[in-house]
């Protein structure tokens, strides 16, 4: 058994292998789970329906690029445009 905290609604942290004696003692914030946590990948966060109780992941959402990072991915689009207008030139 485990237990998810439920922060206004989010998932605030898993905490594994709760025992009868330790879920008697959690805080009203906790909610318990049946069986064993779920691996959260890299770049995912939890996900939970609080109603059904089905725990999930899902990919984060990645932040919006600065305007430097944005200038640098274009430049990178020019260079390449360029690269390969030259090597048809040279015909390689």
């Amino acid at each position: 058994m485990y237990a998810i905290y439920n922060d206004g609604g989010r998932p605030n942290g898993i905490l594994p292998n709760v025992t009868d004696e330790v879920a008697a003692q959690l805080p009203s914030g906790y909610v318990l789970f049946e069986g064993e946590p779920l691996e959260i990948p890299k770049g995912h966060h939890l996900v939970v329906n609080w109603e059904t109780k089905e725990v999930g992941t899902e990919p984060s959402p990645t932040p919006p690029k600065s305007p430097q990072e944005v200038e640098l991915d274009e430049l990178k689009n020019e260079i390449s445009v360029l690269r390969t207008t030259v090597n048809y030139l040279l015909g390689v």
